[in-house]
Formats: C-alpha cells, sequence, structure tokens
C-alpha cells in the first residue's frame, strides 16, 4: 500500500497491490469503520481515496470485491495525520543557483522518509525535507530562473499543503573588491564592498570569518560592513544577501594590533612642508598607509591626513604638509600616528614644526682642509633642538649645530685632504 499514512481530512489516493481483480468488479475500502469506493487499475492493483477521519492515529484498510461487501481481514495500516499548514518559510529568498537551506515553520510535520519540499506549481520540483520538530523542517531549495515560486510541504509525498508561501529566486551576489583588507583586532573597521547583485534586505550580512555582522546597502553593487572583536589573524571574508547563502571572494582580512611608532627619522620638520619622514616601530601592514598630524592651536586642534608609503612591517614614510605658524612662534609642537587601513590609529608621538631659518652671515669666509675648524653662522629662526645642523651643500655633509641663540649657531667641521678642490670651489661660490 501506497503511501500508507495522509491527513485526516482524506483525499489521498492510496494504491493497493494484490492478484486478481478483475476490471468490470466493484472494489471497497474500508479504513477503521469508513468505506469508500475503489477503482480496479489492473490484476495486481485497485486504488481507493482515503475518507475524512475525526482524529489522528492507525487504523486498519481491508478490501471488499463484488457487490456482497464483504470484506477480507488484513494486516494492512494506514496512519492518519495531523493536517499540514506552513507559516512561514526563511529565507523567503534565495540565489537562482540553489542550495539555499530553506527552513520551513507550520504544523503537522511528521519524521517520516516521505517527507518533502515542492517548489513551484507548474513542472514542480521536489526536495527532499529533513526533520527538526513537529513545527518546523528544512528543505534545499533546487536551481531556478529568476521567479518566485509556491513552496508547499507534503509528510506523505503525495499531499501537499495549499499555503501559498512563496521562495523568491534572484541573481547570485558577486564580490569583486573591498577595502580596507586590514584593520584592529579589536573591530570597528568600516569596509567597503564592491561587487554586483546587492538586495536591500533586512538579512544582508557579512561574514569574518565564523562571524556574522549586519551590512549596510549602499547601492546595487557596494555594501559596508564593520569588522567585530575577534582575535589577531587572517579571515575570509563572505557576503549574503539572505543571511544564508554566502559568496566568499577568495581573498581574506587581516585582524591584527594597531601600529604603533618606536622612531622618527627627525622629530623636527619645517612648517613650509617636507617631502618625508620615515616612521620605525612595528604591526606595518601594506594596505592603505596613512599618517595624522594632528596641531594644536589656541582654540581649535587642526588634524592633517597624509598618505603614507610601505617599506616594511617596521617602516614606513609619510610626506609632511605644510601649516601655518602661530605668530611670534618659532616652533610648534604636533603629534604624529599612523594608520595601515586608512582609519583606525595608533598611539601618537611629539613632532615639532619649526621655521626655516635664514642665514645672514658664516665666519671665517674660508677653512683650512684637514683641520677642524668651528663656523660661527648668524642668522634668524635657529631652534635649540638635537636636530640642529649644518650642511655642506656640494658635499651634502651634515654637522651636529651648536645652538647658540635664536639668531646665532655653531658647527664644528672637518674637511679631508682629499676634498681641497671640491672645497676650493664651493668656498669661491659661497
Amino acid at each position: 500500500m501506497d503511501p500508507n499514512s495522509g491527513p485526516v481530512n482524506g483525499g489521498t489516493i492510496v494504491s493497493i497491490d494484490g492478484t486478481g481483480f478483475l476490471m468490470h468488479q466493484t472494489v471497497y475500502c474500508r479504513f477503521g469503520n469508513s468505506i469508500v469506493v475503489g477503482f480496479v487499475r489492473s490484476s495486481e492493483k485497485i486504488q481507493c481515496k482515503t475518507p475524512p477521519q475525526a482524529s489522528i492515529g492507525e487504523v486498519y484498510v481491508e478490501i471488499s470485491v463484488g457487490d456482497n461487501v464483504a470484506f477480507f481481514a488484513s494486516s494492512l495500516k494506514y496512519e492518519y495525520l495531523e493536517n499540514v499548514i506552513v507559516f512561514s518559510i526563511a529565507p523567503s529568498f534565495g540565489p537562482t543557483n540553489g542550495s539555499t537551506a530553506v527552513v520551513v515553520s507550520g504544523s503537522g510535520f511528521a519524521d517520516k522518509s516521505t517527507l518533502s519540499c515542492r517548489f513551484g506549481s507548474v513542472d514542480p520540483v521536489i526536495s527532499a525535507g529533513t526533520y527538526i520538530n513537529p513545527n518546523k523542517i528544512s528543505c534545499i531549495s533546487p536551481p531556478s530562473e529568476v521567479a518566485p515560486l509556491n513552496v508547499e510541504v507534503s509528510v506523505n509525498g503525495v499531499d501537499f499543503s495549499d499555503s501559498g508561501q512563496r521562495f523568491e529566486y534572484v541573481a547570485p551576489v558577486r564580490v569583486q573588491s573591498f577595502h580596507p583588507r586590514s584593520g584592529p583586532y579589536r573591530g570597528g573597521t568600516n569596509v567597503v564592498i564592491e561587487g554586483k547583485n546587492f538586495i536591500a534586505s533586512p538579512y544582508l550580512r557579512c561574514r569574518f570569518g565564523e562571524m556574522d555582522v549586519v551590512a549596510e546597502y549602499l547601492n546595487a553593487n557596494s555594501i559596508s560592513c564593520v569588522t567585530p572583536s575577534t582575535t589577531v589573524g587572517v579571515a575570509k571574508i563572505g557576503v549574503s544577501n539572505n543571511g544564508v547563502d554566502f559568496e566568499y571572494p577568495g581573498s581574506t582580512f587581516t585582524f591584527g594590533n594597531l601600529p604603533s611608532i618606536d622612531s622618527l627619522g627627525r622629530r623636527n620638520v619645517s612648517v613650509y612642508g617636507s617631502n618625508r619622514i620615515y616612521l620605525s616601530g612595528p604591526n606595518f601592514l601594506n594596505d592603505t598607509i596613512n599618517c595624522r598630524i594632528e596641531v594644536p592651536y589656541l582654540y581649535y586642534t587642526k588634524e592633517y591626513i597624509v598618505k603614507g608609503e610601505y617599506f616594511n612591517t617596521t617602516t614606513i614614510s609619510c610626506s609632511i604638509p605644510s601649516i601655518e605658524m602661530e605668530s611670534s612662534k618659532t616652533l610648534m609642537s604636533a603629534l604624529i600616528s599612523s594608520s595601515t587601513n586608512g582609519q583606525q590609529f595608533g598611539s601618537a608621538v611629539p613632532l615639532v614644526f619649526v621655521l626655516r631659518p635664514e642665514i645672514y652671515n658664516v665666519m671665517p669666509k674660508s677653512i683650512q682642509p684637514g683641520q677642524f675648524s668651528v663656523l660661527n653662522i648668524s642668522g634668524s629662526d635657529f631652534v635649540d633642538t638635537l636636530d640642529t645642523h649644518c650642511r655642506i651643500v656640494e658635499l651634502d655633509i651634515r654637522y651636529k649645530a651648536m645652538f647658540v641663540s635664536e639668531k646665532n649657531i655653531q658647527c664644528g667641521i672637518f674637511i679631508p685632504l682629499s676634498l681641497t678642490l671640491q672645497i676650493y670651489r664651493m668656498v669661491q661660490a659661497s
């Protein structure tokens, strides 16, 4: 007998196999105490439509052939089940390539091998169901074209619900790029993901490793997500429109420590800007390198963000912007910090902006090669710092300077005899 179960409201066509059935004979089926007329389909098969029953449970099924309505004792049993009703499905949409695990909520579900879902009404596709509890099952969506399809459930594989729930097939999401590609392990990095077929759905999600976060829809080609707090390491990044089916671009996001600065190539920089300053320290990553320079003025602090260049995990460089010097000052203290993702910056270290010194006079006018000489240099805007130097321009040789006043410094110079000719030319040009 197939099927051997069905809903209590009846109407299930049951096929019963046997022998000796005649096509011209009248047959009857008795389900418990209810009798219905059957149909002979062949000498070895009859069919009967189950009558409704008042309650669920098993009943014996007996057959009568001919007009005398004499039933033959039988060991066949038919189980009446609760009527299947579907309340909702989740997710309610998925990609056209299928494989979405659709959770169906309702009533009347039973743990039967014939438990199944039907997708579509015209040319429907049957998907095996997985029993979770009497009110919940799951089914895997089959592939389909972009379109909505009705989803109904059957416990016996024959009688399906008629609840009108629909599953919408949509174009699968595609991830093409994302930035930045790194951030601190404590989270908080805003990652912009670009691709196509994003949907403004309440279930739009990003996945970092095993952790899911809510995504913000920007447009059909881009979304953004804020990274969660996790541990140091790399994590696969994925995106889902429905919170179930994730697309992985094959790239990873690096969670690490914020970069810190141990030392600067120089601590004093020109207020008029300069080419580069080198920063050394741990945790630099080759991503979006930026430096942040904070300059405090009397009533506000001005922030400068400049692009940097990556050299290795312990060295980067950044260009120094020109700033406005407060009147009557010859130097201004500032703070510099770095970021490897363009968003979160590590701890800051001091940086000093100084005016470019002006040289009015140098004494003596000439020096003796091969001997140590002291140059007395007068001018303006000299600053008492460890970075103050004199430079012989043509030779590009630097000598540490001693601060005397804002208008005077001294430099001890030694020129080797081998450079006499060059020095002669330099002195003549001074």
